[in-house]
C-alpha cells in the first residue's frame, strides 16, 4: 500500500476522532474511505484497503484488502472508484451477512457516490446460497427507485424502497427494529434527510440465509456468480449496525467533511 501524505493522515484522523466524538465509531463493521494519492503508482491497491477491517478479519482473501478484479489504475481518481456495465468490475470484501450482523433487525449500509447513472445496476450487495435472500443496496435503479434489500426475496417482495433524488451523494440504509427500517440522503447542496417513507412490513428471510461474501460495484447471485454491475463512481463505503436518523447524519457530516478535506469525492 502507498504510503499516505499527511494531508490524507489528517483528514483520516479527523474523521476517526470526530466519529468516535459523536458515538457512531463503534457501529462501524467495516469502512472504505477509497482513498487516493496524487502521483501514486498503485492506488488501486490503495482504493481496495479498509480503513478498519470486520471482526471477522479476512477470511475471504487472507489479507486486509479487498480483492479488486478488472479495474484498471484509470479507474482510480480522487473523487473514487468508477464500476462499469459491461466490464465486470468488482471488489470481494470479507463481509458476509451472516456473521457480520449482530441480528435480523440491526444492519445498515451506507455510500457516498460521486458520480450518479441510473442504470438497473446494484452498487453492493450479494445472495444467499440457497434460496433468494439478500442484502443489497442500489441508489439509482432505471425504474428511478433507491433499493435497500435487507433478507428481502429477489422478487422484492418487502424490499425498502424511496425515489431516487437522481443525484450524486450520500446514501444510507438502515434497519433498527423489525418494522423501522429506512433510507437517508444527503450531499453539499441537498440538505440530509430521509427519503421515502418508513419501511414497517420488511418481509423476506433472515440473515443466517444470507451467506455469501457482499462483492461492491456488482451484486452476487445465489451460485456465487457476480451481476448488475454497476458503473456509478464510489468515493466512500460503510457497511454498520443499524443507525438511528440523529446517527446517521452524524455519519453523513463526517464522511462530508471527510471528501471535501480529501479534496473529491463529493457533491
Amino acid at each position: 500500500m502507498p504510503m499516505l501524505d499527511q494531508n490524507t493522515i489528517n483528514c483520516l484522523n479527523t474523521f476517526v476522532r470526530g466519529c468516535r466524538f459523536d458515538g457512531i465509531w463503534s457501529q462501524m463493521i467495516e469502512v472504505n474511505c477509497i482513498l487516493f494519492i496524487t502521483g501514486g503508482l498503485d492506488n488501486l491497491d490503495l482504493a481496495m484497503t479498509p480503513l478498519i477491517l470486520s471482526p471477522a478479519g479476512a477470511p475471504i482473501n487472507g489479507n486486509r484488502m479487498w480483492q479488486g478484479l478488472g479495474f484498471t489504475q484509470a479507474d482510480a481518481t480522487a473523487n473514487g472508484v468508477v464500476g462499469s456495465v459491461g466490464g465486470q468490475y468488482r471488489a470481494f470484501t470479507n463481509l458476509i451477512p451472516s456473521n457480520c450482523f449482530a441480528s435480523d433487525t440491526n444492519a445498515g449500509a451506507s455510500v457516498y457516490i460521486s458520480s450518479i447513472t441510473n442504470t438497473a445496476a446494484i452498487d453492493f450487495g450479494c445472495f444467499g446460497t440457497v434460496g433468494s435472500a439478500c442484502f443489497q443496496v442500489s441508489t439509482d435503479f432505471s425504474d428511478n427507485l433507491t433499493r435497500f434489500d435487507c433478507w428481502e426475496n429477489a422478487d422484492l417482495n418487502g424490499e425498502t424502497q424511496a425515489a431516487a433524488p437522481g443525484k450524486s451523494g450520500f446514501y444510507s440504509m438502515s434497519r433498527i427494529a423489525a418494522s423501522d427500517t429506512r433510507i437517508y440522503f444527503g450531499n453539499s447542496t441537498n440538505a440530509f434527510s430521509q427519503i421515502g417513507s418508513t419501511n414497517a412490513n420488511p418481509l423476506g428471510g433472515n440473515k443466517a440465509s444470507v451467506n455469501q461474501t457482499i462483492l461492491m460495484w456488482c451484486t452476487r447471485s445465489n451460485a456465487g456468480t457476480p451481476f448488475s454491475f454497476t458503473d456509478r463512481r464510489l468515493s466512500f463505503i460503510a457497511i454498520h449496525n443499524g443507525l438511528t436518523t440523529s446517527q446517521t447524519q452524524s455519519l453523513f457530516n463526517r464522511v462530508q467533511a471527510l471528501r471535501t478535506c480529501l479534496g473529491g469525492g463529493f457533491a
